[in-house]
């Protein structure tokens, strides 16, 4: 029964793959640990300029008294 009988009988097996998300739904719906590895560190890298750039509003306000960069509220 060697590849010669599968050919003529069409039972080739091993070929076909399964079918895996492209894309976005790639990144979302991963259980591989490298790619949520990969997420963790971008997550991480985002978060890091978002809260760097909060970081530097507050001292923007508080650079100067009676300087009004950020609203009360934000500020609070």
């Amino acid at each position: 029964m060697g590849a010669v009988y599968e050919q003529e009988h069409g039972q080739e097996h091993g070929h076909e793959h399964a079918h895996h998300p492209s894309g976005i739904m790639r990144w979302i719906t991963t259980t591989n640990h490298k790619d949520i590895g990969t997420l963790y560190l971008w997550f991480s890298f985002i978060m890091f300029l978002f809260a760097g750039s909060l970081a530097m509003m507050i001292r923007a306000e508080l650079f100067e008294p009676g300087l009004k960069i950020l609203e009360h509220e934000v500020f609070n």
